[in-house]
């Protein structure tokens, strides 16, 4: 004889997100490039995932490339989603 019966298994997201740029950025250097890189270990799909990274007052804001998702500032916040 055999009893058979389904089970639920809850999945989730394992997301990691690392910044890379200087740590240490001094009056007169003409540019700093920060890196946001945001990975999925899974084993589910992440789902409406929104990336903020707010930029100090010292810096000037010149722009920002983005692979897709797209990326924009929204005052000193960097938004991703």
């Amino acid at each position: 004889n055999q009893a058979c019966f389904n089970t639920q298994v809850d999945v989730s997201a394992d997301l990691v997100i690392i910044k890379d740029g200087p740590r240490r950025v001094c009056a007169g250097l003409e540019s700093a490039t920060y890196t946001l890189t945001v990975t999925n270990f899974g084993p589910a799909t992440a789902m409406s995932v929104v990336v903020n990274d707010t930029i100090a007052s010292q810096f000037t804001i010149v722009g920002v490339v983005s692979p897709t998702p797209a990326c924009a500032f929204n005052g000193r916040v960097l938004v991703c989603n």
